[in-house]
Order: C-alpha cells, then sequence, then structure tokens
C-alpha cells in the first residue's frame, strides 16, 4: 500500500505519517529537521581570564532565520554571553554550518565566522550569565544553560554578534551549539 492510498474524511493526506498513515504528530523543530531546514553550528574555544570571544552571524537577505538561545557550556564560572544586532567585523574562521536532515537537506544561507574582531558591536538584545558550577566530571551542576523554545526571528540581511566574555580568573574552555531554521517569510 502506498500513502496515496491512505484516506481519512476531513484530513489532507499530508498530515499522515508516510510509513504507518497515522496522523502525525511532531513539533516544529521535528518538522524543520523533516523539511531539511534544521541547521546548527558550533565551536568549542578556550578563552583567557578576562577575555573574549566572538561569533558572528551574517542573516541571508531571501530567508527568515529563526534563532533558538544556544546551548552553552564552560569550563570555570563567570560566563556573560550577549547577542548583538547591526554590528560589523572582520576576520575570523568559517565554522561549520550543519543540516540535521544528513539526506537531502538544504544547504544554509547565512554565514557563520568565530574569532571575529568588532568594529562596532551593535544594539544588544539578549544576556545570559552562567556564574559557575560545583563537583567535577558527571557530578557538575549549574554551570550549563541550554537555551530555550523561545526563539528570535532575527532581521533580514543583518550582522549578529555572539559574544563570550570569561570573567573568570581561570582560563575558560566554552562549548556553545547553535541551533535555528530558515524558511521563507511568511505573511
Amino acid at each position: 500500500m502506498i500513502m496515496s492510498d491512505y484516506v481519512i474524511e476531513g484530513f489532507p493526506s499530508s498530515i499522515l505519517e508516510h510509513a504507518t498513515g497515522a496522523v502525525a504528530v511532531i513539533d516544529n523543530d521535528h518538522k524543520y529537521i523533516h523539511k531539511g531546514q534544521l541547521f546548527e553550528s558550533f565551536v568549542k574555544t578556550t578563552i583567557l581570564a578576562g577575555g573574549t570571544y566572538i561569533v558572528a552571524i551574517k542573516t541571508p537577505l531571501d530567508k527568515e532565520l529563526h534563532y533558538r538561545p544556544s546551548g552553552i557550556s564552560p569550563s570555570a564560572d563567570k560566563v556573560t554571553v550577549e547577542l548583538l544586532e547591526g554590528g560589523t567585523y572582520t576576520g575570523g574562521t568559517d565554522i561549520p554550518v550543519i543540516n540535521h536532515k544528513r539526506s537531502g537537506g538544504l544547504s544554509a544561507t547565512q554565514a557563520v565566522k568565530g574569532g571575529v574582531t568588532v568594529s562596532a558591536a551593535g544594539t544588544l538584545i539578549t544576556q545570559v550569565f552562567l556564574p559557575g558550577s560545583t563537583g567535577v566530571g558527571q557530578s557538575r551542576t549549574g554551570g550549563a544553560f541550554s537555551g530555550a523554545t523561545n526563539e528570535w526571528i532575527l532581521e533580514k540581511d543583518t550582522v549578529y554578534l555572539y559574544r563570550i566574555t570569561n570573567g573568570s580568573a581561570e582560563s575558560n574552555t566554552v562549548q556553545v551549539n547553535f541551533f535555528w531554521y530558515e524558511e521563507d517569510e511568511i505573511s
């Protein structure tokens, strides 16, 4: 039996799960994975005491970028993370952009660069402070931020700077996972 054989009165076949014919109920993120529109980038870097590391994200002109707050995990205390809109930068190294649909997903349309030099910071739109954690290994608690379901719909054709500041007296290794989906603008 093929999918077109399934007909449930009042339900278009597009909302039926392709293998079983059951009504598909998945969250939006899962849907965007299936559509090949969910992307992730990540960076792991060591920031000296009092130092900063900045990632630049340039949004595309022709897509709406829905950014989810990043997952952040530092090795030490006192990390401040800020998202700034409309800044300018130079330099940096390309950070790979990975589509969560590994078979036939779309290519990302924005650029992500790490270790950029900022010439103008732009407007601060959100901030997270991670005071530190206790314990070692698997017993560590309190030192990570896993993001949230509240997304930001970012301005098209705009630079966003993700500034990580190490307020610790020690070097701090920080892992950040950026997570977003792209879609054509919906009116």
